[in-house]
């Protein structure tokens, strides 16, 4: 601990160096990262004058020069450059196949996983490019994106999807979904436990899977009124009416659990039979759940970590989801109950949700 009005003073032997001298370190004439000005379209702009001339040079220079060294470190998994190099090789080759030619736009929207630069640097290989979309955007947000990027392929890995590569003899494994075989005779394996994950090809401004979601939940569009009057021809229960995405996005089945505890309804009542008064209280409520959950970084359920690679905390705050057969922690008087609905977990308390 430094004392009031003592300056501190680096250790002996501290190689202390000023910005400008680690600039010049760095960045002079004949350094490894020398600058020079160029003219890009008519703007001069400051750049590498070493750097390789582009991204497919690159991945090719890593494999070459640290092939056996660990590239991705995630959790207890280890990639090396040259294992990932394969990787993009393999996929840039797949998606030629599927039409992808230079110039095109590849959109790229997963969470940070390996598969990320695995899928970034195939795209930018076969001459694409790359637009990156956050995994976070609600459906208006990503078909926005795609419109205004004129993307051809969109690759969504959802909450647990991933690809590998594999040989076509290895008999798949359980949640395996697709398989891609390549000219070279590998296969490229597609495996979703939970199913969310998708890969689509398409021409035109945007995909056809987003032209008719709903509003985000969070946005001043989405209110007790909408959900109200988008009920009146709904003869569906309740929570399968608002995890619907066509009638509002991102409420999936834990947030739909909570959301209709917290605003007492009965996730089996059918949806044109609750008034508007309870819609605008369900409305807040989903609004409120989801929003403490974007708070503590989401709910994690086996392997899902947010964005900054770190695991969700809401699970600790669930009231129903989960807890099949517990006590109600607000009435303490019933247990709650677990159903099934679409063949998703449903539960509830009988006393404090009419």
């Amino acid at each position: 601990m430094i004392e009031a009005g003592k300056k501190w003073t680096p250790p002996t032997g501290w190689p202390v160096m000023t910005r400008d001298q680690v600039k010049d370190a760095l960045c002079a004439p004949g350094m490894p990262f020398e600058m020079e000005t160029a003219e890009i379209e008519g703007v001069p702009t400051r750049v590498w004058k070493n750097a390789l001339p582009n991204l497919a040079v690159l991945a090719a220079h890593a494999n070459a020069s640290f092939g056996d060294r660990e590239f991705v470190v995630y959790e207890d998994e280890r990639v090396t450059y040259g294992a990932w190099y394969r990787a993009v090789v393999t996929l840039a080759h797949a998606l030629q196949e599927r039409g992808v030619k230079k110039g095109d736009r590849v959109a790229l929207a997963m969470r940070n996983l390996p598969e990320w630069p695995v899928a970034f640097f195939a795209a930018a290989v076969t001459g694409a490019i790359v637009v990156p979309l956050n995994a976070w955007w609600t459906g208006e947000e990503l078909a926005c994106g795609l419109a205004d990027s004129g993307a051809t392929v969109l690759i969504h890995l959802g909450m647990s999807g991933s690809l590998r590569m594999t040989t076509a003899n290895e008999l798949p494994r359980k949640h395996d979904h697709v398989d891609v075989l390549l000219e070279s005779g590998m296969v490229l394996r597609y495996h979703d436990p939970r199913r969310f994950g998708s890969m689509h090809c398409f021409v035109g401004p945007s995909h056809a899977l987003l032209e008719h979601l709903g509003p985000e939940p969070l946005s001043a569009d989405f209110t007790g009124e909408y959900l109200f009057q988008q009920s009146r021809k709904r003869g569906s229960a309740v929570k399968l009416f608002i995890m619907d995405a066509k009638v509002v996005v991102g409420v999936g089945n834990i947030y739909a659990n909570e959301a209709l505890f917290m605003a007492g309804i009965r996730p089996d009542r059918t949806a044109n039979g609750i008034s508007k008064k309870r819609y605008m209280a369900l409305a807040e409520s989903i609004k409120a759940v989801l929003a403490n959950a974007i708070e503590v970084g989401g709910t994690t359920l086996r392997d899902f970590v947010g964005g900054d690679g770190k695991a969700g905390y809401f699970a600790q705050s669930l009231q129903v989801y989960g807890r099949g057969g517990d006590l109600c922690k607000r009435c303490k008087i019933r247990r709650l109950r677990e159903i099934r609905q679409s063949s998703r977990a449903t539960v509830y308390c009988t006393y404090c949700q009419r």
